[in-house]
Parts: C-alpha cells; sequence; structure tokens
C-alpha cells in the first residue's frame, strides 16, 4: 500500500513542475555524456498519437512498435496495434498496420523478434479465431506469403502475473526468456524473472533475478540485446535522473541468475520524466526509445547514439541460405550451433521458408560449428572462424550440400563408356546445365584383378572418359574435379564375380560452390 501512495505522490508531484530526485549516487555508464542528442523519426513513423514499446530486429533493418489510439487501429477508441516499419537506403519507410491475425480487438504488441526475423513473440494468448483469450505471450511465424501465422501459445511453467502490466524479452538463441511481472517473492511491484527453456518446449517457472538487480519498486520493459549479455530495462527504483530510468546490466556466467550492478545509461538518454522501452540491436550504433519530448503526439520513438561503455559487447551476425542446388528452390529446415571444441548446443535457428536464409548471432572472438538440419537431405556442417574478430560484423556463409552420389559401370578391363553408363551421364549433364551452381566430381575405381600400378592407371583412364564426354557435351572444365583410386577403396568384397563388377566403377558427385 506503501508503495501505491508512493507512486501516485510521484506523479502528482511531476505534474506540479517539481524534480524528483534520489539522495543516492547515479551510478552511471563510463563517459556517459558525449554530446549525443536524440533524433525523432519523423512523420513517416510517428504519428499525432501514441507511439510506444518499440523493438528492434538484431541486423537494425526492422522496427515494431505499438501505436494507441490511432483511426486506423483495429479494436475500439484506446486499443493498441502492433506496427512496424522497414530501413531501407537507411532511411524509415512509411510505417504500416501488421493487420490480423496479429491484431485484434484487444491491447496487441510484439515482444521479441527471433534474430533471423521469421518468429516474432507477441502479447497475450488467442483462441483459434483470432480473438483474445488470456494474458501470457504467443509466437507467430512467418508463412510463404509473407503473412504471419496464427499466434500459439507460449507455455510457461507455474505462470502467473498479479500486476496488470508485464513486459518479455528472449535471448537470440530462444533458450531462456525474461519477464517483468509480479509474483508472490516480487521485491518490489514488478521485478525482473528468468524462464528457461525446457526439452518439452515450455518455459521454467520464473525465478527471481535477484535483489541486485530488482529494487523495492518497479522493473519493467526489459529488452536483451543480440549478444545474449547486454540487459537493457527501466526501473523506478535503481537512483535515477527522473520517474523511471533506463539502466544496463550485464549477465556474468552460464547460470543466468548472476548480473552486474544496474548502470544508468546518463543524462542523454534518461531525463526528469519517464523514460523506458530502450531497444538496440547487434551493432550498437543507435539505439531507439520512446520519449514525449518535442514529440509530435502523446509520445514518440526517438533513435540515439549511446556511450561505447552501454553498447552491446562484440556481436558477429552470420547468415545463409539453405537452398536445393537442383533446383534452387529453398529447403525447409534449421541450423544448429555449437562453439568449437563444446558439444553443447548454443542456440539454433529455422529458416526463411520464401527463400531459405537464415541468420544467427554469435559473439565475436570464438570460432563456431554449424550444422544443418534438413529432412531427407545430408549437408555437411561448417565451421567458421572469429577469433580475429573484435567488432560488430555481419557475415554470409555458404554451405557445400552434396545434393547426390551415384555411379557408373565398366566392363572388364575397359575404359570405355556403355550406352547405360552415357544415359546415366546425360542425366547428370542435364543438371549441370539447368543449376550453374553446380558442380562435379569423378572418381574412378578398379577390382583387383592385375596389377597395382596398371589398376591405377585404369581408373585414370576411366576418369578421363567421363570428363572427356562432360566435356564435348558443353560442360565447362573449371566444374569438373577428378581423382582415381585403382582397386585400393573397393565397394563390394573382390571375392565374388559380383562384387567384382561393382568395383568397376566411377563415383559421380554433385556438390555446390
Amino acid at each position: 500500500m506503501n508503495h501505491f501512495f508512493n507512486t501516485i505522490l510521484t506523479i502528482l508531484l511531476i505534474s506540479l513542475g517539481f524534480k524528483i530526485t534520489y539522495a543516492q549516487d547515479i551510478k552511471v555508464v563510463e563517459n556517459a555524456i558525449n554530446g549525443y542528442a536524440k533524433e525523432n523519426l519523423g512523420d513517416v513513423v510517428n504519428s499525432p498519437t501514441s507511439e510506444l514499446t518499440p523493438v528492434i530486429s538484431a541486423d537494425g533493418s526492422i522496427l515494431y512498435f505499438v501505436r494507441k489510439n490511432h483511426p486506423e487501429n483495429k479494436g475500439d477508441r484506446g486499443s493498441d496495434d502492433i506496427w512496424f516499419t522497414k530501413l531501407e537506403n537507411n532511411i524509415w519507410k512509411p510505417a504500416q498496420n501488421i493487420g490480423s491475425p496479429l491484431n485484434n480487438e484487444s491491447h496487441n504488441g510484439v515482444i521479441s523478434i527471433t534474430t533471423d526475423k521469421n518468429t516474432l513473440f507477441v502479447a497475450h494468448q488467442y483462441h483459434p479465431d483470432g480473438t483474445f483469450n488470456k494474458q501470457g505471450l504467443s509466437s507467430t511465424s512467418l508463412q510463404e506469403d509473407g503473412t504471419w501465422s496464427m499466434p500459439q501459445p507460449v507455455l510457461i511453467q507455474d505462470f502467473y502475473n498479479t500486476n496488470q502490466f508485464y513486459g518479455y524479452c528472449f535471448s537470440s538463441n530462444r533458450q531462456y526468456l525474461i519477464m517483468t511481472i509480479e509474483r508472490e517473492d516480487t521485491h518490489g511491484s514488478m521485478d525482473l524473472y528468468l524462464s528457461k527453456l525446457e526439452e518439452d518446449g515450455s518455459y521454467g517457472i520464473p525465478q527471481n533475478m535477484g535483489v541486485l538487480i530488482n529494487s523495492t519498486r518497479d522493473e519493467f520493459s526489459p529488452f536483451l540485446a543480440a549478444d545474449n549479455q547486454s540487459l537493457y530495462f527501466a526501473s523506478e527504483g535503481h537512483p535515477g535522473y527522473g520517474a523511471a530510468d533506463i539502466f544496463v546490466s550485464r549477465r556474468l556466467d552460464d547460470t543466468w541468475l548472476n548480473w552486474s550492478e544496474p548502470e544508468n545509461l546518463g543524462s542523454e538518454i534518461n531525463t526528469e520524466g519517464f523514460d523506458a522501452y530502450f531497444t538496440i540491436p547487434a551493432s550498437g550504433d543507435y539505439a531507439y526509445l520512446v520519449s514525449n519530448q518535442n514529440s509530435i503526439g502523446a509520445s514518440d520513438i526517438f533513435r540515439v547514439k549511446v556511450a561505447e561503455a552501454a553498447k552491446p559487447l562484440p556481436t558477429i551476425l552470420i547468415t545463409g541460405k539453405l537452398t536445393d542446388p537442383e533446383s534452387g528452390n529453398p529447403l525447409q529446415g534449421e541450423v544448429i550451433y555449437y562453439e568449437t571444441g563444446n558439444p553443447e548446443e548454443l542456440g539454433r535457428t529455422d529458416n526463411n521458408p520464401r527463400d531459405g536464409s537464415f541468420t544467427i548471432a554469435v559473439p565475436a572472438g570464438k570460432s563456431y560449428r554449424l550444422v544443418p538440419n534438413v529432412p531427407e537431405k545430408s549437408i555437411p556442417e561448417t565451421t567458421i572462424d572469429l577469433t580475429d574478430k573484435d567488432s560488430y560484423e555481419e557475415i554470409t556463409i555458404t554451405f557445400n550440400e552434396v545434393t547426390s552420389s551415384s555411379n557408373i559401370f565398366f566392363d572388364f578391363d575397359s575404359y570405355q563408356l556403355t550406352l547405360e553408363a552415357q544415359t546415366q551421364l546425360d542425366e547428370v549433364i542435364a543438371k549441370l546445365k539447368s543449376n550453374a551452381n553446380l558442380n562435379i566430381q569423378l572418381i574412378g575405381h578398379t577390382d583387383n584383378t592385375g596389377d597395382l600400378q596398371y589398376n591405377l592407371l585404369l581408373s585414370q583412364w576411366r576418369t578421363q572418359s567421363a570428363q572427356d564426354y562432360l566435356i564435348q557435351s558443353g560442360i565447362s572444365t573449371t566444374r569438373i574435379s577428378t581423382d582415381w583410386k585403382g582397386e585400393t577403396q573397393p565397394s563390394q568384397s573382390n571375392e565374388t564375380l559380383e562384387g567384382r563388377q561393382s568395383n568397376r566403377r566411377i563415383e559421380i558427385e554433385l556438390s555446390t560452390q
């Protein structure tokens, strides 16, 4: 009850023009004063009504936010709808209402966007017909036609929130969920809580993140940067400049419950009023936040440069595509990633169903192993060494996907192509001509009949016959690689007639560049 009256008194004093200060020293990030000014995103993003709760993608290319009381909102007056804007050529495009099924008659908002931008986490849970169900949160996926799927509930064990307000954010690998809610063990009104992804797909019982990060008053509007270590949030309880200030705290270990003492982002970010809803891309170049100072409407979205000490830790965005080299069509699958030498999974990401693209965020200065997981396809994993990287960067990788492996066979002691072998090669040539990204490898073999050195030459002649046939059909030599093994790598036992016939072969492998 004392908290309630203190809050009312604070609001009353601010409305009368009084400045609210604290007796405690304000712990501010290093070198917070740099002459940076907040820049209004302008009327292509902001409107005469309120813009709230911005969430920026890791690559900084798309910004989701809530627009309140707007005439184009789906709900009645007072409703909140999800809107978004895209950055093209360093210019924000006119904001658009995201529409159904994400917007309904209730209060709608984006909580988090995954690094690959293929999944959104949104406020509350939905009935199958798209209407409001209950408090909580849901996830929605990008469809092949560019629309969003009907949101599905995100399950949190023993979840309840005794406060009418809430806030959520996810780690970039989706393994952890951070919430601002009120529960029986809350230290103030709303506290920061942590839930870990369980094997059944639900998130575990919320754990209070402790008294170092939680004050005796409200903590809210959490945002975890792409580095999975820098947590930004607003607080009414930690010493600051106004009614609510924005702070940063760094994760100190893998328990996710040990965080550094929160630091105030300083007076270039925080004011004598209410400051919250801070979001920042992986680059850390600009942060986005809400302010009512010099606004077009009641509250607008601004961007501002932040002090170096307040930026996320150096992060690398790795992008790539999972596509079928034979057809060029996107493959539906996921990429699982690990730190090299560590068998524990760091995370996984689904790819975009429209073009096969994916994006993951990893800390700079380490080496990583990326393992594609595509049904009925064998795609070799790849390793990327980032040990020499110490700043934000975007890197594109290519998987070398083996799309097919087959054999053509030869008569005894012959390197002449049979009619059947020519037919098989014609099919391969058609694939090579239809997809310029395909290369071919030819590996010649023999059975063990005869001299070892002669068999090595025979396997070379067989490989040369197939290579000549490809070149005569218009396939460039730059796309053909060859090798020969003689009798050293039999596919079957040479003890039988059938086995020796199987060993008189050329292995053909098609792969992307």
